[in-house]
């Protein structure tokens, strides 16, 4: 079950991640959008928010401060805050 869901939480931050970089993309070349690519990004992006945030909540080592501070970066910034997790954050707390 974790390992499946650990799957899902890097699946859905690089396809946001490949959505959001072919819609800048669209825009800067002033083309028109695929609506199926604003529905993928948007979509995807939420999944990534909603398993992030379930995942730093069911950890047993984050003190409450991280966890709202993880919390708090995945809703506003989660951009950033998602390669910071996966590249620092998940291999230090996973210990």
């Amino acid at each position: 079950m974790e390992k499946n869901q650990n799957g899902l939480l890097k699946l859905s931050y690089f396809i946001s991640l490949l959505c959001t970089i072919a819609i800048i993309y669209f825009k800067l070349k002033q083309e028109v959008i695929p609506d199926i690519l604003m529905f993928a990004g948007i979509v995807t992006t939420i999944a990534f928010i909603v398993l992030g945030i379930k995942e730093v909540t069911m950890r047993m080592n984050f003190t409450k401060s991280e966890k709202l501070m993880w919390i708090f970066s995945f809703i506003f910034f989660y951009f950033f805050s998602g390669a910071i997790y996966f590249l620092l954050g998940r291999k230090e707390y996973s210990k």
